[in-house]
């Protein structure tokens, strides 16, 4: 059953286990891995239905007079929103087994549109809470965002299986960029960081090393098509200051009168990335390496080149920024190339 209205999100069954020769097959689920049933079902279906909107009407409508709210609308908000998250933890455990945890597809004629997916392998778990804040305001107080969190708890076993960069968005809240937007640092729930685009963007202590680029894509939104992240190059300071040097370079202008090219000079650095490397002593907060310690990504192995303008006032502060955190965003001096 699960499998037939599940299958075109990418669902599939465990196989069963079995004794062949003294050996277990299949997959033994964990206590704290996610297990579905039909009230799930149900109730994810019916998140399907529900937009954004209109969980933030039903907000409204609970703030402004709760004793009168309609107690089938709270069951609704809260039941769809925590059966959406057991669905896209329960996928998001699929992604990281093997094929040979699963039995055949009973309905593989079930097409997937990549654009309807809840959950998206390589991508961030995007999950929801509806937690109505005060006099309906857009801002969380830190005892709202405490609430968020029990409401994860609340979504049986969630939290057991929330990793760090996992993203929970208060659909209590009406959208607008990532107002109500929080992310998961391995032990708690965070806010956005608003310093460099005015709908928010990943906070510092998110380093994106540890996460392929495209890990946020259509998750965390940005006001342009350069998102602002953070990247921590402490370890390799040492590479930054060996390698810094000042080139010519030459680069197009564009003007009415057509285009040039003009020379100037730039300060470059060069540092070597390799996929698995540790970049963080963050033992068990949710990284990719053993015991949760975070690791340089795959998608970033390879030759990263840090560039800054050629005057000594830059070259400092491009050092300075080297250690703890280079900020990546619109309003940098600094600039970043892959080979």
């Amino acid at each position: 059953m699960l499998e037939r209205f599940l299958g075109s999100q990418g669902y599939r069954r465990f196989a069963r286990r079995a004794t062949t020769s003294g050996k277990a097959g299949g997959y033994l689920p964990s206590e704290n891995d996610i297990t579905l049933d039909l009230r799930d079902l149900s109730a994810f279906r019916a998140a399907l239905r529900v937009s954004p909107d209109e969980y933030a009407h039903l907000a409204r409508a609970y703030t402004h007079d709760p004793a009168r709210f309609s107690p089938a609308s709270l069951r609704l908000a809260r039941a769809t929103t925590r059966a959406w998250n057991r669905v896209v933890l329960r996928l998001r455990l699929q992604s990281v087994l093997p094929s040979s945890a699963f039995a055949p597809p009973a309905f593989p004629e079930l097409a997937q549109s990549s654009a309807a997916l809840v959950y998206k392998p390589g991508r961030a778990a995007s999950l929801r809470v509806w937690v109505p804040t005060r006099s309906g305001e857009s801002w969380m107080a830190d005892g709202e965002v405490i609430e968020c969190e029990r409401e994860v708890w609340r979504s049986s076993g969630a939290w057991a299986q929330l990793r760090r960069g996992d993203v929970v968005a208060n659909v209590a809240i009406p959208a607008f960029g990532n107002v109500g937007t929080l992310v998961f640092d391995g032990k708690f729930l965070r806010d956005l960081s608003f310093e460099f685009d005015v709908v928010g963007h990943l906070p510092a202590w998110l380093n994106m090393l540890g996460f392929s680029p495209s890990h946020f894509h259509n998750i965390v939104v940005a006001s342009s098509s350069n998102p602002v992240f953070y990247l921590s190059l402490a370890p390799y300071v040492a590479a930054v200051r060996e390698s810094l040097s000042l080139c010519k370079d030459r680069v197009s202008v564009s003007s009415p009168q057509g285009n040039y090219l003009v020379s100037r000079y730039v300060y470059r650095a060069a540092l070597h990335l390799l996929a698995g490397q540790i970049i963080g002593d963050a033992a068990g907060a949710g990284g990719a390496g053993p015991g949760g310690i975070e690791v340089v990504h795959p998608d970033w192995a390879g030759q990263i080149v840090v560039e800054a303008e050629g005057t000594t006032e830059a070259a400092t502060l491009l050092l300075a920024r080297v250690r703890p955190t280079l900020s990546l965003s619109l309003s940098s001096r600094c600039s970043l190339a892959l080979d």
